[in-house]
Parts: C-alpha cells; sequence; structure tokens
C-alpha cells in the first residue's frame, strides 16, 4: 500500500548513491512502485522481485503481488504480497548481502485466525524467532480494517535474513532498516527507453538463471528457468536460452504499464528446434500472442476477451536458425501495429478503440525441448506524460534540524488539453507540498509548486515526489542535509579482528555514540582508505593486499577526530591440492596468508601435527615431509586465525586442503602377449598400476622393439622357436621380462611367454560332423570334413554331407589365449548354410564354436599324422563290431540283425588306413582314410570313419583309437528303411558297435593262429533257419585245415582259415525247398584279444521262398568259435 508519509521511503536510488550518509534510513517495501502492479491487477515475480534494496523470493512461486482483486480481497490502500499454497517459506534479503533490521510490519488473514512465524537469521547463523496472531477479520470492502500492524522484538536487530516458513497470510509495509554501503544502483536508462536488457554484465552470470529486477534484467521467469549461454548458434555474446533442451514451459516478461501512446521492443533470436517461440502481449483488456514459427513465419493471435485488433496476417518469412532481429511497435495512440523482421515490415493490423487502453505486460515463451536464444532487447515507451518539471533536482543544501526550507520548481503542460494536478507523493517525510492541491494547469502553460524540507536529524535525506494529473505522471527528485549541534562520543562499535578467504565479501562495522559527524575515515596501516567516508567499510572481494590493520576514525563538522580501535584483518588464500609423490622425496606444503600474528594449524586426517623436526615438520606457513613413507598418504589440512592481544586464537579460516597419495614403483599388470606369427606386425602397450617413466625388457624376439619412455612394443618378429623338427609348424614361446619404472624405483620384473608361430606350412586335418548339430544337415546322416592350411595362411577344404561335397574356405587368425588358430569357415552358395566358426589348437585338434570353451561340437577331428608318427601304427588290425545298445527306428517288435560284424584295418607305412569287413546284416564295407592326432595321447592316433553303405539310405560313422598295437573305438550304424533291402527292410538304428581288434600277428611255423590246433574249439551258429543255437566241434590241424563234426542239423559244415589275414569262412546246408538244398555262408574273422572269432550268417529266407517272392530276403545270423571248456 502507500505508507504514512512519517514512516519515509519508496524510491532509495539516490540514498544509495551518497556514501556519507551517517545513519541508515528506514524503508518500506510497498509493493506499489510502477512496475510492481496497477491497481485492482496483479503480476507474479519468479524466482522473486527486489525493491528498495532488498530481495524477496520464494523457493516455488516466487512473489505474488496484487491489489484488491475482489470484493473479499483485503484492503490496504494499494497492493500488497499474497502467500498461499505454493509460495511457502518466504526468504528477505539484502540485495548486498548486508545486515538489516525489521521494524514492523502489516499482515492480513487469508482465512480464519492463524500465526504468522518470523525467523531471523544473524551472521553467526544464529536464529531467532517471533510468531503474530492475527485476529482473523478480513471483510474486504467492509468497515473492519482487514491488515493489522505488528512490531518485532529488538532482538531482531542487524540480521541477515529474515523468513516466513508458513503460507496463508498477506504481506505489506514492510519497514526495515540496512546497516552498510549499499552498491549504487544503476542509473535509469534515458526515456523514452525503459528496458535495455542484454546479459553481458553484472548481475548476469554465465551459465547461471538469469537476474531478475530493474531496467536491465526481466521483471520475472513467469515459468520455468532461463539461463545465460556463451554462445547459442549464432548468437555469441551471452545470450539467454529458453528451453535447453529440457520439456518444459520457459517464459520470462517485461512489465509496462507506463500509459504510454506507444511502445516499441526489438529483439534478436535465433530458433534451433521445431517448436515456435510465442510472444505474449498481456494488455489493459486481455491478451495478444504473436507466434515465430519454426518454419520461418509469422502468425498474429487477437486477445482471449477482447478482440483488440482487426486484420489478417500478412506473409511473411525468415530464417530461424539465423540472427533474427525483430521490432514489434504498438501505437496505441493511432490504433496500429506492425511487425518488422530484418528491417522488412512483415505484418500489420489495426486496433480497434478501447478505452485506457495499455500493455501491461510482454513475455517471451516456449514450450518443448528445443533452445531458443534472445539477446539485445530494448522497450521504449513514447508519449508517456505531457507534464515536464523543472528543475528535475531540488537541492536544500543544509537546514538547521527542527527548521524547514523552502524551494519552488515549475510543472509545465506541453499538452493541448488543460490537466489537473490532483495528487503528490514522497518516498521521504522530509518533503512535503505546501501548493495546495488540486491545482489546474492550462494547456500549453506552465504553474510554479512549493516544496517544504524539514530534516529530522543531521543526516542526508533523498526523496523522489511524483505528480499525477489523470493518468499522466511527473516526477523530481529533492536532497538535503540536516545540521545538527555537536555532540561529543565515542564508539560503542568498534570495528572487529577476522580471518577471511580471498574473494569473500566482508563489512566492517562500527558506531559511533554523538552527533555532528561530518564523515567518516578508514585507515589500513595508517594510511587513508580513498572513497571510504560511512561509518562501515566492505571488502567487495578480498585479496591479500587488503590484510593489515583497520581503523575508523569519526571526522566532526568542527574537525575533531575520534578514533575506533584497530581491527586486525587476516586474508588467506584457500588452495585445494591433490599430488601424487614419489617413495623417499621431499614435500613442501605452503599455505598462503597476509597479516600479522598469524597462527598456523596443521592436520593429517584431523589429527594436529606438532612435530617441528622428523620426517614430518610443521613449522608456522610450511609443513615439509621428508622423507616421504607410505605413511605420508593422507589428506592435510592448514587452518589460519590470529593470536588476540590476550593471547585467545581468533576463529580459524581453511587455508589448504592437500590430498596427497605415495607413489609406488609401477607393478607390470599386463598378463598376456598377443600370438604373432612370423613377419606380421604387432603392436601393443603394456600396461602398469600407476604412471611410468620408463620400459625395460630382455628375452625381446628379434624384429621387435619397446620404446623404453612410453611402454609400446612393436615390430615385426623374424624368427619362431621351434623344438620339434617333427612339428616344424608347432611354436615355443619365448620367455620375455618386462620392467616398469618411475620416480619411486623400480617395479617387480615380470617373465611372460611369447608364443611367435612360424610362417604357415602346409597342413592337412579331418575329422567328423555331428550330424545332429549341424542345421544344414536336414537328412541327418552327418558326414566329414577335410581341410588345409595353405602356405599363405588360408584354409580351404570341404564338407561332405549325406553323400554331397560342399567346398569351404576361410581365413583364420590367433587366439592371444590359447594360441589357436580360429575363424569363419564359409560355404558356397549352394550349400543355402552360414558359416561354422572352426579351432584349430595348437595340438593339432579341431573343434568348431566361437566360445574356446563350450565347443558346439559340430565338428571333431585334427591334424593328420606325419609319416614319421604314423609308422609305428603299421600293419594289420581285425577287429569286432560288437553290439552294445540297440534301437529300432520302427516298433520295438521289430528284430536287428543278428550277426556279429566284423573289419580288417591295414594301416600303411604312410598313415593311410585300408579297411573292408562286413556288417552285422551282412554287408559289405570298404574304405579309406590317413590317420589324424591323438587329442590325448601323442603315442596314439585315431581314424575317423564314415561310409554310407546303402548310398543316402543308411550310414555308419564314429572313432577308431590306435594305441599300443590295439583299435579301439565306437561306431554308429543306422539303417533307413527300404522295400529293397535283402535284409531288415524295416530298418534299424544300432546306435553304438564297439570295435575290439588288435595288431595281427601271423603264427610261427608248426603253430596255428590263436592257438587253434592246440585244443579242441566249438562252431556256434546261430540263425532263424536253425532250430536254435547249434554247436559244433572245430578242430584245426597245424596247416589250418578245419574239420567240423557233430550230430543233427545243419549239415555240410565247412570252414577254410586265412592264418595271413586272420579271415574265416565256410557254409552249411540250413534246409530244403522243394527237394533242393538251402545254403547258408558264414565269414568272420578271429579277435585275438577276445579269444574267439566272430561273424555273420547269410541265408537265403525260406519263407520267401515259400512266398515265391521276386527278390528273396536273407536271413541274417552270427558265428562264434571260442574254446571248449
Amino acid at each position: 500500500m502507500r505508507f504514512p508519509t512519517f514512516l519515509f521511503a519508496l524510491a532509495i536510488g539516490l540514498f544509495c548513491a551518497h556514501a556519507e550518509a551517517s545513519e541508515p534510513v528506514r524503508r518500506v517495501i510497498g509493493f506499489d512502485l510502477p512496475h510492481l502492479a496497477i491497481a485492482g491487477t496483479s503480476s507474479n515475480f519468479r524466482p522473486g522481485l527486489i525493491e528498495q534494496g532488498f530481495h524477496l523470493s520464494t523457493p516455488e512461486d516466487g512473489v505474488f503481488v496484487q491489489g484488491p482483486l475482489y470484493n473479499f480481497s483485503p484492503i490496504n490502500g494499494g497492493n500488497y504480497a499474497r502467500f498461499i499454497s505454493g509460495a511457502e517459506n518466504l526468504k528477505i534479503v539484502h540485495k548486498d548481502g548486508l545486515p538489516f533490521t525489521p521494524h514492523q510490519v502489516d499482515l492480513a488473514e487469508y482465512s480464519g485466525s492463524r500465526p504468522v512465524t518470523f525467523v531471523g537469521r544473524k551472521a553467526d547463523n544464529s536464529t531467532i524467532t517471533v510468531s503474530f496472531t492475527l485476529d482473523g477479520q478480513n471483510d474486504g470492502t467492509g468497515p473492519v480494517a482487514d491488515f493489522e500492524t505488528f512490531v518485532f522484538p529488538a532482538s531482531f536487530a542487524e540480521i541477515v535474513e529474515l523468513s516466513v516458513p508458513g503460507t496463508i497470510y498477506y504481506l505489506d509495509n514492510l519497514v526495515v532498516t540496512p546497516q552498510g554501503i549499499e552498491t549504487p544502483e544503476p542509473a535509469p536508462l534515458t526515456p523514452p527507453l525503459v528496458y535495455d536488457i542484454n546479459w553481458n554484465d553484472l548481475p548476469h552470470r554465465l551459465d547461471q538463471p538469469s537476474a531478475i529486477g530493474g531496467q536491465r534484467s526481466p521483471s520475472t521467469s513467469v515459468f520455468g528457468t532461463q539461463y545465460v549461454r556463451s554462445q547459442i548458434g549464432p548468437l555469441t555474446d551471452r545470450p539467454l536460452e529458453l528451453g535447453g533442451g529440457e520439456a518444459v514451459y520457459d517464459q520470462f516478461g517485461m512489465i509496462l504499464s507506463r500509459k504510454a501512446e506507444r511502445y516499441v521492443m526489438e529483439f534478436d533470436m535465433t530458433q534451433l528446434g521445431s517448436s515456435s517461440l510465442a510472444v505474449f502481449m498481456d494488455h489493459s483488456h486481455g491478451l495478444l500472442r504473436t507466434d515465430f514459427n519454426a518454419n520461418g513465419g509469422v502468425t498474429f493471435y487477437s486477445g482471449t476477451t477482447n478482440n483488440v485488433f482487426s486484420g489478417s496476417n500478412s506473409n511473411s518469412s525468415y530464417s530461424p536458425r539465423a540472427i533474427t532481429h525483430c521490432t514489434m511497435d504498438f501505437d496505441l495512440a493511432n490504433r496500429r501495429a506492425q511487425i518488422v523482421i530484418n528491417g522488412t515490415k512483415v505484418a500489420e493490423w489495426v486496433m480497434n478503440r478501447l478505452p485506457d487502453l495499455d500493455l501491461r505486460q510482454f513475455r517471451f515463451s516456449l514450450s518443448g525441448a528445443d533452445i531458443v536464444g534472445i539477446d539485445n532487447i530494448k522497450i521504449s515507451a513514447f508519449g508517456v506524460s505531457p507534464l515536464q518539471v523543472s528543475p528535475s533536482e531540488l537541492n536544500f543544501h543544509t537546514v538547521s534540524v527542527g527548521s524547514s526550507q523552502t524551494r519552488s520548481f515549475s510543472v509545465t503542460n506541453i499538452s493541448d488539453e488543460d490537466l489537473t494536478i490532483t495528487r503528490m507523493t514522497s518516498s521521504s517525510s522530509v518533503f512535503t507540498l505546501e501548493t495546495p492541491l488540486p491545482l489546474l494547469i492550462p494547456a500549453r502553460e506552465s504553474s510554479v509548486l512549493t516544496v517544504k524540507a524539514a530534516p529530522t536529524s543531521g543526516e542526508t535525506f533523498s526523496g523522489i515526489l511524483d505528480l499525477q494529473a489523470g493518468p499522466h505522471m511527473a516526477s523530481l527528485s529533492a536532497s538535503v542535509t540536516g545540521f545538527q549541534q555537536i555532540l561529543p562520543g565515542n564508539f560503542s562499535l568498534h570495528p572487529s579482528t577476522q580471518v577471511m578467504t580471498e574473494r569473500q565479501f566482508v563489512t566492517l562495522t562500527s558506531i559511533y555514540e554523538g552527533t555532528g559527524v561530518s564523515h567518516y575515515e578508514w585507515t589500513l596501516n595508517g594510511t587513508p582508505i580513498p572513497n571510504s567516508r560511512t561509518h562501515n567499510h566492505q571488502i567487495t572481494s578480498a585479496t591479500l593486499a587488503n590484510a593489515g590493520l583497520y581503523q575508523v576514525a569519526a571526522v566532526l563538522i568542527n574537525g575533531r577526530r575520534v578514533f575506533s580501535k584497530e581491527a586486525n584483518i587476516a586474508v588467506v588464500r584457500h588452495d585445494t591440492i591433490n599430488r601424487t609423490i614419489a617413495l623417499g622425496g621431499r614435500v613442501e606444503l605452503v599455505c598462503t596468508a597476509a597479516g600479522s600474528r598469524l597462527i598456523y594449524e596443521w592436520r593429517r586426517n584431523g589429527e594436529l601435527i606438532q612435530t617441528t623436526s622428523g620426517p614430518v615438520s610443521a613449522n608456522g606457513s610450511s609443513l615439509v615431509l621428508h622423507p616421504v613413507g607410505l605413511s605420508s598418504e593422507g589428506h592435510y589440512t592448514c587452518n589460519v586465525s590470529i593470536r588476540n592481544f590476550g593471547g585467545s586464537p581468533s576463529a580459524s579460516v581453511r587455508g589448504m586442503d592437500a590430498n596427497l597419495s605415495v607413489l609406488l614403483p609401477p607393478r607390470i599388470l599386463t598378463d598376456k602377449l598377443p600370438h604373432v606369427r612370423v613377419g606380421d606386425y604387432t603392436s601393443f602397450q603394456l600396461r602398469t598400476s600407476s604412471a611410468s617413466t620408463f620400459f625395460s625388457a630382455s628375452g625381446l624376439p628379434s624384429g621387435i622393439i619397446l620404446d623404453p619412455w612410453s611402454g609400446r612394443v612393436f615390430g615385426r618378429p623374424e624368427l619362431a622357436i621351434t623344438s620339434d623338427p617333427s612339428h616344424p609348424d608347432r611354436a615355443t614361446p619365448y620367455r620375455v621380462t618386462f620392467t616398469a619404472y618411475n620416480e619411486s624405483g623400480a617395479g617387480p620384473a615380470v617373465e611372460l611367454e611369447w608364443w611367435i608361430h612360424p610362417k604357415p606350412q602346409t597342413r592337412n586335418f579331418a575329422g567328423l560332423i555331428d550330424r545332429e548339430k549341424l542345421s544344414m544337415d536336414s537328412s541327418g546322416l552327418g558326414g566329414r570334413f577335410t581341410l588345409s592350411i595353405t602356405a599363405k595362411g588360408s584354409l580351404t577344404g570341404s564338407m561332405v554331407l549325406a553323400g554331397k561335397s560342399f567346398p569351404v574356405i576361410g581365413s583364420p587368425s590367433y587366439n592371444n589365449d590359447d594360441g589357436a588358430l580360429e575363424g569363419e569357415l564359409h560355404f558356397n552358395k549352394s550349400a543355402k548354410s552360414g558359416p561354422i566358426f572352426v579351432r584349430i589348437h595348437p595340438d593339432g585338434r579341431v573343434t568348431s564354436g566361437s566360445n574356446p570353451s563350450t565347443p558346439d561340437g559340430v565338428l571333431e577331428g585334427g591334424q593328420i599324422l606325419s609319416k614319421a608318427a604314423a609308422k609305428q601304427h603299421q600293419g594289420l588290425y581285425p577287429a569286432a563290431l560288437l553290439p552294445e545298445v540297440s534301437q529300432t527306428m520302427l516298433e520295438d517288435e521289430v528284430t536287428i540283425p543278428g550277426g556279429l560284424g566284423y573289419l580288417s584295418f591295414k594301416a600303411s607305412a604312410t598313415g593311410t588306413v585300408t579297411y573292408s569287413g562286413r556288417l552285422g546284416d551282412g554287408t559289405q564295407v570298404t574304405g579309406s582314410h590317413p590317420l589324424i592326432i591323438h587329442p590325448e595321447d601323442p603315442e596314439a592316433a585315431r581314424l575317423p570313419i564314415y561310409l554310407m553303405p546303402q548310398a543316402q539310405r543308411s550310414f555308419f560313422s564314429g572313432w577308431v583309437s590306435y594305441a599300443k598295437a590295439q583299435v579301439d573305438g565306437n561306431l554308429e550304424w543306422a539303417k533307413q528303411p527300404h522295400v529293397k533291402n535283402t535284409t531288415y527292410r524295416e530298418g534299424f538304428l544300432l546306435q553304438s558297435l564297439q570295435v575290439i581288434g588288435s595288431r595281427h600277428v601271423a603264427p610261427a611255423p608248426g603253430q596255428t593262429l590263436m592257438n587253434l590246433g592246440d585244443t579242441v574249439h566249438h562252431l556256434e551258429l546261430s540263425s532263424p533257419g536253425l532250430p536254435g543255437p547249434v554247436t559244433k566241434t572245430l578242430q584245426v590241424q597245424p596247416n589250418h585245415r578245419a574239420t567240423i563234426t557233430g550230430q543233427g542239423a545243419p549239415t555240410g559244415v565247412v570252414m577254410t582259415i586265412s592264418p595271413s589275414t586272420s579271415l574265416f569262412s565256410g557254409s552249411y546246408v540250413s534246409g530244403k525247398y522243394r527237394g533242393y538244398p538251402i545254403k547258408a555262408t558264414f565269414q568272420g574273422v578271429f579277435v585275438p584279444r577276445l579269444g574267439q572269432g566272430v561273424g555273420t550268417i547269410l541265408s537265403l529266407s525260406e519263407e520267401s521262398l515259400k512266398l515265391n517272392l521276386t527278390s528273396p530276403t536273407l536271413d541274417v545270423g552270427q558265428v562264434r568259435i571260442f574254446p571248449a571248456k
């Protein structure tokens, strides 16, 4: 509201410019300055507002200023602040951080009787509290006084912050007195300019929210937070950022309400996204809006409550991402508005006539996550008032306290209409208007008015006088210095000794009890401080040069000086250090401070350091560590205080925070070296536990270089170590020793294996393909593969699947973990399959799968045995094929072949094995394949077997191992159903055939194979054509002639034995059909490891003969030869 004149204060600017005022002046925060709100309206200021030199703010919604908007709104003669939901925790501080004293405040309840609590915070962070309980009376336009005045207790003197933690109240007329010298307010802008905003200078700070208030900052941040940036797109001179990449509603505004005839706003902008920039123009009858679209168009919208403008948008276009200079011209007198972009008029409208039309506020608004930059806002108000005042300033000079003096000034009406001055308001009760009002000033004429100045104390008073004639205003300033009789006194408050940090803001305060003070003089170390003429002295940003002995003198008007006590001021530079120090070295920490009688307190990890010599010595501002040990690590601090004259220290200030860590000799962390082939380039960096300054190595392969300063190892190895002549493709690792050094010495030496592989040599590999794990093998028959490493290091070979051969190629590389060659094998397009990841291990094994620890099992094989290694396995190996587990492919009752199969393996001196024999159903099988290495026994070998005896209708596959003159293995045998099968047309799956055999040794002269001639043997025949297992007696002569005797069927049993091959064969008559004998044959092999002979019987099926089948089937049986008990 408009506060009673005897309590001073609306505008304070001129007071702040006079630093010599001896006593602070009370001020009233009454929310009635023109830029805050027009009576009957409201304004919201985010994050707060500055009035009378004080900053008012709330964390959420800022400060809401209003008049009596509604019939039930409280009335206090003007505007006031409202604090309801969302406006909790009001905080009031001086804009310069000065202490102040609150005296009284007007409060009104929002609803009901409730206390309003005020909290004052002192400079030492102690707090005081007072609660004012409202009477609950608030009737708006009724007769009851809505606001109550409350007086703060004396304990609230010289606080630095006043806060209200609650809400639900109205506040007005807060009377405060600041203590100290304020920074001068910026000079007012020259009319018609009312705002000139860029963000280059203080109070705006880079990468901080925009300052609020005054003519050089926005009035309010309505929504969001707008930051000052160094550059936004082409705007490079610290523009303001809207949006900032956050999906929020961002808005700020400049309040006008100047009753001007014309408003012109200019600004620069750039748009970096797809969102439109909106400019809102609040007027006295509603709302206007202009959108600057991201496509370069401009759209104008009329008000939401009254259609103020008529007309249509014009075509317009601009480049949003460039710098766009925009001028918005609102000529209220001539009822026209236009928008000019980059010097070109893009839109123009005509205003409808409305009474008292005025623009209240310009608002910039952005919705969305894009970024818009704004800079160089200039707003001018033309034709503000037809009243002109001369002179604009009245200086009454010196007037005795208790008396008064008058001065006159003229007011000229430059308009063509008569004007009547109805009211004069003064910001200071010292100045009053003596001329009676109302006063008519005819058009184009002048009148003389008289102002009286009556100072109330011996200080300088300043004030602003506002004249009002209808909607028009005119102002002038006035000043006077009161003359008062000298009453000598003394200082009741002396400047205090204290320690401060660099760049700290400090006010040295004194209080002189007496009158007749002309001014004050401050000295530093006896030297006068220029321009320091008040009872307070401010150090705005302390430096080391500000340290020393300060003293203030009250200079009386008769020239006498009264001196205060000296204040010892010390300035400390706070340093933060993070340093790594060498073991055994020397470190000195120095705390930088200026002043006298200083005390330095050094601590390590919070513990006081009291030693002045030895490994840790603290001497004044210096702390020395020598020699540095492991215990030297820690957090070191230095606090600085002043020793008072009584001996006790002052409060201390932190001068240093140092974090020291001890540098240990570096450890080599590299634990594996890359596998490299001779002639290939390699490069890697040695990793260490800490920063290293030097590296050394021993045992490096020829052609490899170590950079001793960086730890980089690089080059092309020239030679591989091959210790096994039989395997020139296999390398032996180098033993390389690395050592790292730093300021603390050498770290531990680390010896690493380095595999340097010889240049590629042709090597051949072979193996089997798992029938169940290869996705492209839809037949389920499996297959085999062959691979070769070429002299260029590539892989070639073929995959045989279900009788079809597919070529494959690959380009393997070494695995650094185990030295395996690995890479993808690619099929040609006809295979319609993706690649297989193959690994060739250093021991010659071949597996598949990209994870070495979990191979996928598609491929299993190895390197083909060298001739030298294969020679030990040369010979003939007869072996039995014994079924282990059987399972039919159809019903369980379908039988499987009853014969016992056999194979005879013949290994040549070159390692190629030729094998032949008969399966349990009588099928003859033959094949050959070179031996490959054994993955577990270097003295052994393996033979992969893969056959398709029935041409894509069966397979015979598995592994046979050669070791210690024996053969062992497990083979899979599957036979698919087929009507043309001579035996077992239903098919079967014999999951496993056990291979058991040994190297054949021909009998010596006079001896028989397997000692057959030494004892009587049994010949056991089992076949479907026989009544059951039939046993005959077998006797073998020295010449291996066999004689078979025994009663009953079958008859005609004969047999021959081949001692050189260990094979036997024979026949018998199994029955008769139509008088003709049915002959059966059998074949087999003697297996010394079993001490038996095993084989298969084949005979025509008598049942098929009776059915007169065109393709008679065969009965299959087994034959066994074993010693008689």
